[in-house]
């Protein structure tokens, strides 16, 4: 479902982009709420979905750090400490 979040949307918007049945599409974004990955809102009155900017954010800070080689790090968190920055 996150994928084809690109602005708010309905679960019935959404479920067809996703080409799901919009009680799937329902149950998937509930879920999604409740990991923080999106955010409920209202579009014309009826309940929206869109996308968490702070939760896309952190998980993009999360995968970057997961691919620096550790021994950087490792470098890294040394000489810091040797210039009396820890």
């Amino acid at each position: 479902m996150v994928e084809v979040l690109s602005e708010p949307a309905t679960p019935d918007e959404i479920a067809e982009r996703a080409d799901v049945p919009v009680d799937a599409a329902e149950v998937e974004l509930e879920q999604l709420e409740r990991g923080d990955w999106v955010l409920e809102s209202t579009i014309d009155g009826a309940t929206a979905y869109d996308l968490n900017p702070v939760r896309l954010f952190l998980d993009e800070m999360t995968s970057l750090i997961e691919e620096r080689p550790k021994k950087n790090w490792r470098e890294s968190v040394l000489s810091c400490g040797k210039r009396g920055r820890i």
